[in-house]
């Protein structure tokens, strides 16, 4: 799986799963789809997809917040 914003980029051509995120590229110096800077959109939009995702599995899999904290890793 890759969360890319083009999936026939290089990344999506190599994933078995491309997850497309509309959200403005790196390139998008007109603000078509942002008034944020380059890439932060699709930062902004990969957190949630991710959040979403993560939330969604923890309950379909019954893992509560207290069993999650204790396999999260700090890289700090």
């Amino acid at each position: 799986m890759g969360v890319t914003v083009d999936k026939q980029s290089s990344l999506g051509q190599l994933v078995d799963l491309p997850i497309e995120l509309a959200a403005a590229t790196k390139q998008d110096f007109n603000n078509v789809q942002s008034q944020q800077f380059a890439g932060s959109l699709f930062e902004q939009s990969t957190l949630l997809f991710f959040d979403t995702l993560f939330y969604v599995l923890s309950q379909m899999l019954n893992k509560n917040a207290h069993l999650l904290l204790a396999l999260h890793a700090n890289l700090e």
